[in-house]
């Protein structure tokens, strides 16, 4: 779905669930969060934060992702398809209501104003990543490496759906390069 125009604040969330064999329901290990703050078409601010939760005792995920929502906050989470999705849909394996919930687990505590959901498949997200200078895990990395990685997918996460779904914002190659800019700095602060 294409959107007009970029909301005044979102807030991408990368959730990473404990690959725990058999748990049913995993609990969450990690969250990548990354801020788009939009004042006008020419002042917009980026944030990146990070969430973990070694043992999960006494955390709280869910508040954790409150915490960066409030009433004017669009939510944006990811859901990557599989190669064959209809194949996994015909099947009974694939559920895009579980892949969505999983994707955002915010409970509807009117935290946030809406809710985005960027479908694409893994080729296109790392593509369009890479070419705006976001570092991605490799696949098959180890758990370790996926939960680190979290705040920079949630950063492809934006990126990706400024792009994809913002085809008819007039300043959405102002956002991305003022994204880019950004990113080059926090690189540079990072490597100092």
């Amino acid at each position: 779905m294409s959107y007009i125009r970029h909301p005044e604040r979102v807030v991408a969330f990368s959730i990473v669930y404990s690959t725990q064999r058999h748990n049913p329901s995993p609990a969450i290990r990690t969250i990548g969060a990354f801020t788009a703050v939009r004042r006008n078409s020419d002042d917009v601010s980026f944030g990146q934060h990070q969430f973990a939760y070694p043992n999960q005792e006494g955390s709280t995920p869910l508040a954790d992702m409150a915490s960066l929502a409030n009433p004017q906050t669009d939510c944006l989470g990811s859901v990557i398809l599989p190669p064959s999705r209809h194949a996994l849909q015909a099947s009974g394996v694939y559920d895009p209501v579980a892949a969505r919930s999983r994707a955002l687990p915010i409970p509807a505590r009117h935290c946030f104003r809406r809710c985005h959901f960027l479908q694409t498949n893994m080729r296109t997200f790392r593509g369009i990543s890479r070419q705006n200078g976001i570092s991605l895990e490799r696949p098959l990395s180890t758990d370790t490496m996926y939960a680190a990685y979290a705040p920079e997918r949630a950063q492809a996460i934006w990126v990706n759906w400024v792009t994809l779904a913002l085809v008819r914002d007039p300043d959405r190659a102002s956002l991305l390069a003022a994204h880019r800019a950004w990113n080059m700095i926090e690189r540079a602060r990072v490597a100092r």
